[in-house]
């Protein structure tokens, strides 16, 4: 997962120490970007940089230290800084709520807005600070776990492709064993035949040509599973001892789209930033079709999730 921790100048110190807590306890899990480590691009304002960036995080942690003296309708308040709040809420619009967190010293006003949210406060010392990073690391953990509709159409996209592919298929499959190739019915064994999902290791506007090449490379044919009212294609290779059965969602399309729009390409080629953003979205994919997999009887007994890159004879 990758995390972003951002602050106030004054409060770098303590974004850092943030930084050491969270490693301490996630470790491998996570990556971190602190907002003073090269995150702001050359060129660029920081309001769009922290537009276009920020749903490229998994998480993030705003961090309100007591900065600044406000007065407000005449009584005097310890606030923190106004880009901490602003920043809070780009990333709440752009990765959702439940994955942004504000870590606030113990002392500074809260809006009225922030009402009625349990929010973490720390005191100014190391054992404190600590034991707050753990609760949202832990919170991070829980939220790893799920996959959430967010601005980029992942999830939606497994979830459509689940519900309309693999899970008919699955239950077809299983309960009556046939498919259609070529013309003729064969008989499938769910114990050693699996429906395989090829998970594509690039994102284009058009995978349906990636698909084509890859399926005749590796000498598949079209097949199909039959029901009312439709039938549902896929690809097809007898190898001997068992037949193999396969299918690249060629729905991932939408994720290539979407990541275009989103960083308002302009140019001809690939960013570090798309390549990312590509790659974030062929995992949560995988994760949501993993997860749904997992609770369907039958889609469990026949699919597995294999990478492009990771496939193999």
């Amino acid at each position: 997962m990758d995390v972003f921790i951002g602050s106030s100048k004054e409060g770098e110190p303590i974004a850092k120490k943030v930084q050491e807590s969270l490693q301490d306890y996630l470790k491998h899990r996570a990556s971190f970007t602190v907002w003073s480590d090269n995150f702001f691009a050359l060129n660029v304002s920081a309001f769009e940089n922290i537009c276009k960036k920020s749903a490229f995080y998994d998480f993030a942690v705003l961090i309100g230290t007591k900065d600044d003296a406000s007065t407000i309708r005449s009584d005097r308040y310890m606030t923190m800084r106004d880009n901490v709040l602003f920043e809070y809420g780009i990333f709440s619009g752009a990765i959702g709520r439940s994955k942004t967190f504000i870590l606030i010293e113990k002392g500074a006003k809260v809006p009225s807005d922030l009402d009625g949210i349990t929010l973490p406060f720390f005191e100014n010392d190391v054992d404190d600070l600590k034991k707050k990073c753990i609760n949202i690391a832990q919170r991070m953990e829980q939220e790893s776990k799920i996959s959430r509709i967010s601005l980029m159409p992942s999830t939606a996209s497994a979830i459509s492709y689940y519900q309309n592919f693999l899970k008919p298929v699955s239950e077809i499959l299983y309960c009556e064993k046939r498919i259609v190739v070529g013309g003729s019915e064969k008989t499938v064994d769910p114990g050693t035949d699996k429906l395989e999902i090829i998970l594509p290791s690039v994102l284009k506007e058009d995978l349906k040509p990636s698909a084509t090449v890859f399926t005749r490379k590796h000498n598949y044919v079209e097949a199909a599973v039959l029901s009312n009212p439709r039938s549902y294609p896929f690809y097809y290779k007898d190898c001997g001892t068992k037949q193999r059965l396969l299918d690249i969602p060629t729905c991932l399309n939408s994720s290539s789209i979407a990541i275009d729009l989103f960083i308002g390409k302009d140019f001809v080629g690939e960013t570090e930033e798309m390549r990312m953003h590509c790659e974030k979205e062929i995992i949560n994919f995988k994760n949501t079709i993993s997860y749904l997999i997992e609770r369907d009887d039958y889609a469990k007994e026949l699919v597995v999730i294999t990478k492009e890159q990771e496939y193999k004879e």
